[in-house]
């Protein structure tokens, strides 16, 4: 697996939210169905109005974890305040990440990469897990291309 490890600053994000649940998978699928209706009913397009960071323009971020389910953002970076009272704020705070390349499809090549991560890498390395929001980077580009470039962000310590 292609991994860097950044201590990552401050992030600010805004953007939409669901509470997402993870028994029988279920995450999997709803994920990528949220993203289609975000496309589909013009939020993703609202979205990018408050971008104001080019490293941070189409995020997904899991955030606040517990009993088996976690807040899901569709998020882009900004400093801006939100007047679109379906957006939430999410501060990041400085982390250190591992950062995974992942190419091909979405969601299929992104969700092989969080797989792997949690049953290759993590049990293998020298880093353990932090808690901490989990990021996914997303490319500007075709994502139903093979060549389509996208990374997952973990949050990490030295074990």
């Amino acid at each position: 697996m292609d991994v860097r490890i950044e201590e990552m600053k401050e992030m600010r994000l805004l953007g939409y939210k669901e509470r997402v649940s993870t028994e029988n998978g279920s995450n999997f699928r709803r994920i990528p169905a949220f993203w289609s209706e975000c496309a589909a009913d013009g939020r993703l397009k609202a979205l990018q109005r408050y971008n104001d960071n080019p490293q941070l323009v189409s995020l997904g971020v899991c955030a606040h974890e517990r009993e088996k389910s976690f807040d899901y953002y569709i998020a882009t970076g900004s400093k801006q305040v939100a007047v679109d009272p379906l957006l939430h704020t999410l501060i990041i705070p400085p982390t250190t990440y591992a950062i995974f390349e992942s190419k091909g499809k979405i969601p299929e090549a992104l969700q092989a990469t969080w797989k792997r991560i949690f049953s290759d890498w993590l049990p293998s390395f020298s880093y353990v897990l932090e808690d901490g929001p989990q990021i996914e980077w997303y490319s500007l580009g075709d994502m139903k291309s093979e060549a389509y470039e996208s990374e997952v962000w973990i949050p990490v310590a030295k074990k």
